[in-house]
């Protein structure tokens, strides 16, 4: 965006936490409990013609929240997807899933402490449907699992799988990259751990038998994903260099600043709070102008209330920054 364009808009400045001691998780101090505590987001919903929008059921409602872009996801949150509409959910740890038509999952922890195991445990139920997984394990030790009716599938670093539970109640876990681990069998004593590599298939059947395939390529489900991986590279790719100062941030905000930041905006120097990100304003967008807390809505999970923005960037500023007015940028 060049300047004249710039100082023709409204402009902002979010301070993501960069040189005065301000603690960027500091939004997810809770009384009482973890010291810090974590959310996911949907970050992508399917825009197909007169589809059904997914839908969140939160722990304790009867009544079911659309699923928007930047609804906050929590433990004990259920989202499900229609017959027709496909939806994405990223988490603050980098983790991205998403979930095929007709699908049901539950959140159970994220980054929970365990009282057994120096790892934190972020744990997903998938009651029904199809999940694709790109799996990321940041600055912390953390096993990171999808439960179905009759396996358990733990992901390692770096690894993309697909875990489908099945009407008939057989679970397959295909992985693209990486590997998982899979536990499964009738009973807690006799229990059959299984590795599934690269190019490979588990079929763990309703009556716990199970075998080991090729991987099935091509599905309407892989082209989907594989076609939103390709555009998501090409849209939210960062231009220039991350200014050092930033890598010291915790590992959400690193990598909001590496893939979005100069996307949708621009780092700038100042002189007290150190590097802050500032958005580019569109004026189509906004015929009234911009600033923080306008567009969008608040929604109420686990506890406290949330900012649901419109802005597609909106999720790491809104939730792990501090909104600031300067002179002379604006917001």
């Amino acid at each position: 965006m060049k300047n004249g364009r710039v100082r023709q808009v409204v402009l902002g400045v979010i301070l993501l936490a960069a040189a005065g001691g301000l603690g960027a998780a500091e939004n997810y101090k809770v009384v009482n409990g973890p010291k810090d505590f974590y959310f996911g987001h949907i970050s992508y919903i399917e825009p197909t013609p007169d589809g059904t929008d997914p839908v969140v059921q939160r722990e304790g409602s009867a009544v079911p929240e659309q699923a928007v872009l930047n609804l906050p996801i929590g433990p004990g949150d259920t989202v499900r997807t229609s017959a027709d509409r496909r939806c994405e959910i990223q988490f603050d740890t980098g983790t991205i899933v998403r979930l095929d038509f007709s699908t049901e999952v539950r959140v159970e922890t994220i980054l929970a402490r365990s009282l057994s195991t120096l790892e934190e445990l972020s744990v997903l139920t998938l009651g029904k449907g199809r999940l694709y997984v790109m799996y990321k394990e940041y600055d912390r030790k953390e096993m990171f699992q999808v439960l179905t009716p009759n396996a358990a599938v733990k992901m390692k670093h770096n690894s993309v799988a697909v875990v489908t539970a099945a009407s008939d109640g057989t679970t397959e876990t295909q992985v693209k990259y990486g590997r998982a681990q899979v536990l499964f069998g009738p009973a807690e004593k006799l229990l059959d751990d299984r590795t599934v590599r690269k190019g490979e298939r588990l079929i763990v059947l309703a009556d716990h038998q199970s075998e080991l395939a090729a991987a099935i390529e091509d599905t309407a489900f892989a082209l989907w994903n594989n076609d939103i991986n390709a555009h998501f590279d090409a849209l939210h790719e960062g231009l220039t260099a991350l200014p050092k100062p930033i890598q010291k941030l915790p590992g959400a905000v690193f990598y909001f600043a590496q893939t979005y930041g100069n996307h949708y905006g621009e780092w700038l120097w100042d002189d007290f709070y150190g590097y802050v990100w500032r958005p580019f304003i569109n004026n189509g967008a906004y015929p009234w102008g911009w600033s923080p807390y306008y567009y969008g809505r608040w929604s109420y999970t686990g506890g406290q209330m949330f900012w649901v923005p419109q802005e597609p960037w909106g999720w790491i500023p809104y939730h792990l920054g501090i909104w600031q007015w300067d002179m002379k940028h604006g917001w």
